[in-house]
């Protein structure tokens, strides 16, 4: 009967939907106007450290799909180093499928749109998980994901800040996780977490750590009692768990090859003014302070730049939030009471990100503990100070949203200022995405056999270079094992005479022939007069092995390297670190557990 009860339910389940559905659409559609100058030129490649990041995208592809391998060993840079293992590549990630299926350079665009919109929909939930209104929880995706810092990273080639987007879930899930000790939210506040480790998220994964670290005291502090801090050790253990795959071998990697940096950050008021405030934020329009004058000496800019002396490139400080959104965060003010903490985590993020020029220098004391010892540049903290600010502003529009009830006008007027920070935030970042990716894609042959050169400017030629089944020696990277190979010539096309191939005996004598090169797997055959090492022309480290002969892989000279005897000797070198074994196994069991234990719960 119509207007019975039936139809009343469907019209409520129809308005549960509208009110569940409808943001997260209007969210999307928002995320693809702000995105879409990455999409402009869709085969384009990008400058400054694009060359490296598609690198880092295009080897464990072509790993993957040419080889059918695991990637474990990366034998096109410095010389070879772990791949797995690095903490930037991200091939782990359950976004790197879009990588898979549309190769490096249109798969990272469509994993660049896939974070901006999970990020946009992870500061809604997040939004709501603290009980702002549901028009109010609008602002938070705006404000944080929109604000120049993150476009400036896409545009200067430092994908890996793109995990920052799964921060609103981490925390959304932690806070969920002490409020209503759910094992649920526990497990997904880990996974998120997991999932900025396996996703090449090196500052992401680490500022997470700083920022939850305060927010569980601070929290703890509110609640009087320590289940902020319990919850904490709970998802951190859990975050393990499932990044073991990746943490364990990355671990034996970075303890092997600690970076230690001394650097120094310059940082200024007057610079903190511009980032938040100045509308033009394109990397090519900032003062010629940040960067290196055409005329200026290089070791005295080196000099200057490391020390702190003079700005680094602007790429670190811009973070545009505009006078309206700042606006609303100074109005948050107003409720302290309410509000303390997420006031009392923006005013110590923002100290972070001031580094040691700074009126409380925190970052400091931050530095002398292990792992952050190896941290640089303090601005990359800003990214919480955005988060920090974005829900302290959200919270100040939701009390406004609150009397809608009294005022009728109250709820137009959060949709008008969402709106109005909206149109700031979009003029001022979509120039800079248009700078991103200008240059026209390479058109190289692969040559048949590969070979190593060194290069005059590494941080441009890794992905040239890759795509010429050529490795770069002389990389551009502080973490790897020392470089002992030996080139076979340089980019200018000047041969090393002392170059021997890329598997030769140690005498120089006999004769060598590599039957099959591959990332984790080469193959030689060598005929010796006598008993001598037949050396691989890749960097020794923990987990090369040899099989077809007596004894294990060795380093000689810093170089893959076994003994065999005298004539002929089919060697099979291969990489297969324990630590990789020990992890995949930890974060499968990890990984199977939490999905029995999800779906009993569902059962239930």
């Amino acid at each position: 009967m119509p207007g019975g009860p039936s139809d009343k339910r469907l019209m409520r389940s129809d308005r549960t939907i509208i009110r569940k559905y409808v943001p997260l659409a209007v969210l999307a559609a928002l995320a693809l106007i702000y995105i879409s100058p990455v999409l402009a030129d869709i085969r384009n490649i990008g400058v400054a450290d694009w060359d490296s990041q598609f690198f880092y995208h295009a080897a464990p592809l072509k790993t993957i799909l040419e080889y059918g391998q695991f990637p474990l060993w990366n034998p096109y840079f410095c010389g070879g180093a772990p791949m797995l293992a690095s903490p930037e590549l991200s091939f782990l990630s359950p976004a790197y499928v879009l990588v898979l299926l549309f190769g490096e350079v249109v798969g990272v665009k469509l994993v660049i749109v896939l974070f901006t919109v999970l990020g946009m929909w992870g500061m809604y939930m997040l939004s709501r998980t603290l009980g702002l209104g549901r028009v109010s929880s609008l602002f938070p995706p705006v404000a944080y994901i929109m604000s120049s810092w993150y476009a400036l990273r896409i545009t200067e080639g430092h994908s890996g800040f793109l995990p920052f987007a799964l921060l609103p879930y981490v925390v959304a899930f932690y806070v969920k996780s002490v409020e209503e000790r759910s094992i649920k939210s526990f497990i997904l506040s880990g996974l998120f977490w997991a999932w900025m480790i396996l996703a090449g998220g090196v500052y992401p994964t680490t500022v997470t750590a700083i920022f939850l670290f305060f927010f569980s005291i601070l929290y703890a502090v509110s609640k009087g009692s320590i289940s902020p801090l319990l919850s904490l050790f709970i998802i951190a253990v859990i975050t393990f768990s499932f990044s073991a795959v990746k943490s364990l071998p990355q671990y034996e990697f970075i303890s092997s090859f600690p970076r230690k940096t001394s650097a120094v950050q310059y940082n200024s008021g007057a610079i903190l003014k511009d980032s938040l405030f100045k509308r033009d934020q394109r990397v090519t329009a900032q003062a010629g302070e940040f960067y290196k004058g055409a005329d200026e000496d290089e070791k005295e800019y080196l000099r200057s730049f490391w020390k702190g002396e003079r700005p680094w490139g602007w790429q670190e400080y811009g973070a545009f939030v505009g006078v309206a959104a700042f606006a609303l965060f100074v109005a948050g003010f107003a409720f302290i009471r309410r509000m303390w903490v997420w006031l009392s985590l923006s005013v110590i993020s923002l100290l972070l990100s001031m580094g040691d020029f700074a009126p409380v220098n925190i970052w400091a004391y931050l530095r002398k503990l292990p792992v952050f010892s190896s941290l640089h540049g303090p601005s990359r903290i800003m990214p919480i100070f955005i988060f920090s600010l974005s829900v302290v502003g959200g919270y100040a529009l939701s009390r406004l949203e609150g009397k809608s009830d009294k005022w009728r006008l109250a709820r137009p007027a959060v949709v008008a200022i969402i709106v109005l920070v909206f149109i700031e935030m979009i003029t001022v970042a979509r120039p800079v995405l248009r700078d991103a990716f200008t240059e026209p894609p390479f058109n190289l042959t692969p040559n048949a056999e590969f070979t190593q050169i060194v290069v005059v400017d590494p941080t441009k030629t890794n992905y040239p270079n890759f795509l010429k089944n050529i490795g770069v020696a002389n990389c551009y990277e502080s973490m790897h094992p020392p470089t002992a190979v030996s080139p076979y010539g340089d980019e200018a096309g000047r041969l090393n005479p002392y170059y021997t191939g890329e598997a030769y005996l140690a005498s120089r004598g006999g004769a060598v022939v590599i039957r099959k090169f591959s990332p984790n797997e080469v193959i030689v055959e060598a005929e010796s007069p006598s008993d001598d090492i037949l050396v691989l022309n890749q960097n020794f480290f923990k987990g090369w092995k040899a099989e077809g002969v007596a004894e294990e892989a060795v380093s000689h000279n810093g170089l893959v390297s076994a003994r065999v005897p005298a004539g002929k000797s089919l060697v099979r070198f291969y990489y297969s670190p324990t630590s990789f074994k020990i992890g995949l196994a930890v974060s499968a069991i990890s990984l199977l557990a939490a999905l029995a234990v999800l779906l009993r719960r569902r059962r239930a």
